[in-house]
């Protein structure tokens, strides 16, 4: 069954996440503004006493699609502060050799691991799909998640296919973006990723479904 996770800055929004019906959230510091970012750890034990959902942390870079333009030093910093309050952390597969501390600091928390690759231009050849996958697995995920732009069915063909593949034998989130990615995410899930994502106010990246509409056509 899919794990259903809803996009979150604040509390109200985690509350209303559980409300529609989200199994995790996801946290995401890159879309937090700076003067609130001191107030995160309160919100962190504030979500697991009164909500008790999982957490995701995510600072996303830009050239993955998020809001971060600083160095992953800075990033580091945050994780290493917050990682312990977290169950989750996300980092991008592209940016593994800078973030050895924080996946061992995640190892000796027991904070679970989502290896993920973003292109919002395209759909990887195949080969390099499977490279990202390769790297991400040597380093011991609990979830690799890839969201790919698709130009044409044929790219979310070959997104569908992998997922297919894939999931027979590792965790994977496979999120389709573009034309076709409303019906492509629902598809998805039901070849077998095991998280997807839903807006729970306003959507994040264009065409993205909200966690309502998931909750509905995953019943």
């Amino acid at each position: 069954m899919v794990m259903l996770a809803g996009i979150i800055t604040n509390f109200s929004q985690a509350k209303l996440a559980k409300s529609q019906g989200a199994d995790i959230l996801e946290l995401r510091l890159d879309l937090v503004k700076k003067n609130n970012l001191a107030y995160t750890p309160h919100l962190l034990k504030k979500i697991k006493k009164q909500l008790k959902l999982p957490v995701i942390l995510t600072i996303r870079k830009k050239s993955e699609g998020g809001n971060y333009s600083g160095p992953d030093s800075g990033r580091t910093e945050l994780f290493f502060r917050l990682l312990p309050l977290s169950d989750y952390i996300d980092l991008e597969i592209t940016s593994l050799n800078s973030f050895k501390k924080v996946i061992s600091l995640a190892k000796k928390h027991n904070n679970k691991l989502i290896l993920s690759y973003h292109d919002f231009k395209k759909t990887p050849a195949d080969s390099q799909l499977q490279a990202l996958f390769d790297r991400a697995a040597n380093h011991g995920p609990f979830i690799t998640k890839f969201a790919c732009f698709n130009r044409n069915l044929s790219d979310l063909s070959r997104l569908l296919v992998f997922c297919k593949t894939r999931s027979k034998s590792a965790k994977i989130s496979v999120i389709p973006m573009g034309k076709y990615s409303q019906p492509g995410r629902v598809i998805c899930a039901l070849l077998g990723s095991y998280l997807t994502y839903g807006f729970v106010e306003a959507p994040v990246v264009s065409s993205q479904l909200s966690l309502k509409q998931l909750k509905l056509l995953l019943k």
